[in-house]
Formats: C-alpha cells, structure tokens, sequence
C-alpha cells in the first residue's frame, strides 16, 4: 500500500515538471508572438495614431511587454500551477519562484491599471452627464495627466512631511511590534518530509 502511494506521488511529481516544461515552452511562444506582431502595433501607433517615431517605439514596446504580461496571466488562471514538492530540480524550483513573483507582479499592475481606468472613465462619465459633448475618453486621460503634471511640483513641498510621517509610522510600527514579530520569526522551524 506504502509502494502504490509513493508510485502515485512520483507519478504526479513527473507530471508536474512535464507541465512546468509545458508552460515554459508556451510562455516563449507567446513572447515570439509579441514579437511577431511588435510591427504592426509601431505602424498603428505612428500612422494611425499619429506618434513620433520615438514615442511609437516606446508605445510598442509598452504594448508588446504589456502583452506578454497578459498572456502569462491568463495562462496562469487557466492552468493551475503545478506543485514542484518532491522534485529534486534546482532549476525547476527557482523557475516556479521567479514565474510566481512574475505572475504576482502583472496581477498588481492589470489591477493597478484597471483602477486607474475605472476612475478616468468614471470620471468622463461625470463629464458627459454634465452636458461637455466636445469631450473624448483619450481627451480625459489626456486632462488627467496633464492635471498631474501640474500639480506635481505643487505637492513636492509635502513631500519632506510625508517622508518624516512614514519614517514615524515605521519607527513606531517596529518599536511597538518589533519584538513580538522577531519572537514569531525565531520561533519558525523548517520541517522535510519524513521528519515525524
């Protein structure tokens, strides 16, 4: 019974770095992909939208790694990850730790973006309720970072008050919880399988 366990357990430890192989080949497709397209996203940019070349560049490159991104969410949220325990591979390990701090990174930038867009949306929205019909999405991005742009240099005279704030609230954070977290933190112990 022992034997028919651990065969099932090495079975599926096989099947786990099978997928693993299977992503990796397919996140490098995706970026030959990206790559593929990269020309047609510049000639988008510079001829439809009217950007210089430089700036075309750039929004291509934004577009492709953006895309990228995409991609290997959506892989992710499809196919679940698969679990490397009891895999000898060092390499297989520290590419599962590098795809999931990847994969965590493009989560918070898509959600970050997503926020961002909601907001200027919302706040278009708000434009054509009140009656503004010369107005456009792009011309309320456009508003909205312009309004940042200037305001920008306004709010840097804040800026030495919100740097003394955060060095209080860390400071205070660590004396009043410092101890109690590095009593948690000396008291964590690593177990291997087969230790019990």
């Amino acid at each position: 019974m022992a034997t028919a366990e651990l065969a099932g357990t090495l079975r599926s430890s096989e099947e786990a770095v099978a997928l693993a192989g299977e992503l990796r080949r397919l996140t490098r497709v995706a970026t030959i992909i990206a790559l593929l397209t990269s020309p047609a996203a510049y000639f988008f940019f510079h001829q439809e939208v009217g950007l210089g070349m430089g700036k075309a560049l750039l929004a291509t490159a934004a577009a492709v790694i953006g895309f990228r991104g995409l991609i290997d969410l959506i892989v992710r949220r499809l196919i679940p990850w698969p679990s490397l325990f009891g895999t000898e591979e060092r390499r297989l390990r520290e590419e599962d730790i590098v795809n999931r701090r990847r994969s965590w990174s493009w989560s918070f930038f898509y959600r970050l973006v997503a926020r961002l867009g909601g907001g200027i949306t919302l706040w278009y929205l708000v434009q054509l309720a009140k009656g503004d019909q010369g107005v456009t999405w792009w011309g309320t991005v456009g508003a909205f970072f312009d309004g940042i742009a200037k305001e920008g240099p306004k709010a840097g005279k804040y800026a030495p008050l919100l740097l003394l704030f955060f060095f209080y609230f860390i400071f205070n954070f660590l004396i009043l919880l410092g101890p109690i977290m590095w009593m948690g933190i000396s008291q964590i112990r690593g177990y291997e399988p087969g230790d019990a």
